[in-house]
């Protein structure tokens, strides 16, 4: 029997724009899958639009997250799993897109790989218009990794990252890594990530698939902090980043990647907030020299630059 894949959606206020993520759902051409909509005390009309989704198509439910639980993305993720069904995890914004063989592609892939593998692949931005699309191809993390540490030394090297919506991630991945942490204003999925990447086996990247970002769609579930606040949270988040990674390692001295968040940081900070550095002078230790962070973000603007073809797609929901 295919195994479950378990999407879990938080919303905020999404009414206006939850209904193309839902069809990207729906568009699958893989068909075993829960859809959990998790809404964060919503004031507009995303319980109507999503309650009338999963009045024609069961797999979809609706949750509204208990007043006495704390408020945030995180918190509706958690309780997503917590509800959850399935043998698979897909983490998806309320307003982001799925090509309609994702599922397809990872399941086979990760059907061929190590037990607790989990699987990524290619992404790209949309806007409003989800014509024209953006596809990059060619990223620096568009590898698969034997050893899930090198990803994120790719993530240090080369200033890159990956979106929350490539990955796919097995039930028993997500039990050894522990869930969301409802504490975290910003950058929760950085760390949440980094905890599934070292509770993995390996990472297999799938190169005939992809997932959108959406761009200009309005305020996300936390993304009103103020600015001061979310720094903190900012640190906050990769103090945790570095005891997950130094954990799993057994190396004491910081990785690459941590070096370069606190210079990207240090440096944002010199001209924005010189008490935030001063109150962090401990953390800020260990950040990349000068010479090493300008050198590096010299070195991968250019190579990401030439790697980075954009391709401009026609995302058509698979409607014919």
């Amino acid at each position: 029997m295919q195994p479950k894949i378990s999407i879990v959606i938080p919303a905020f206020n999404r009414g206006h724009i939850i209904k193309e993520t839902l069809d990207s759902v729906l568009h699958q051409t893989y068909n075993h899958w829960e859809c959990l909509v998790i809404d964060d005390g919503s004031t507009d009309n995303t319980e109507e639009v999503v309650k009338s989704y999963s009045q024609g198509d069961a797999r979809i439910k609706f949750f509204k997250r208990p007043k006495e639980r704390t408020k945030g993305a995180s918190t509706c993720r958690n309780i997503g799993v917590e509800e959850s069904t399935g043998e698979y995890f897909q983490f998806l914004d309320s307003d982001d897109l799925l090509e309609k063989n994702k599922f397809e592609i990872q399941i086979k892939e990760l059907s061929l790989a190590s037990e607790n593998a989990i699987a990524t692949c290619k992404w790209g931005s949309v806007g409003l218009n989800k014509k024209n699309a953006k596809l990059y191809n060619g990223l620096p993390t568009y590898f698969s990794y034997q050893q899930p540490v090198d990803l994120i030394t790719t993530y240090g090297k080369t200033l890159s990252f990956f979106p929350c919506n490539v990955f796919l991630v097995p039930k028993s991945v997500m039990h050894e890594s522990g869930g969301w942490d409802e504490e975290l204003i910003i950058n929760d999925d950085g760390e949440f990530f980094s905890r599934i990447i070292f509770a993995s086996s390996e990472v297999v990247f799938c190169k005939s698939t992809y997932v959108l970002y959406r761009t200009g769609a309005g305020e996300r579930i936390t993304s009103s902090q103020k600015a001061e606040k979310g720094r903190k949270g900012y640190i906050k988040s990769l103090k945790l980043i570095d005891r997950n990674i130094k954990k799993s390692t057994g190396n004491r001295i910081d990785h690459i990647y941590i070096k370069q968040r606190k210079a990207e940081l240090y440096y944002k900070l010199k001209t924005e907030n010189l008490a935030l550095i001063e109150n962090n002078r401990s953390f800020f230790k260990g950040k990349s020299s000068p010479i090493k962070y300008y050198f590096l973000k010299l070195i991968s603007g250019v190579n990401i630059r030439i790697s980075k073809k954009v391709e401009i797609i026609d995302f058509s929901l698979g409607e014919e």
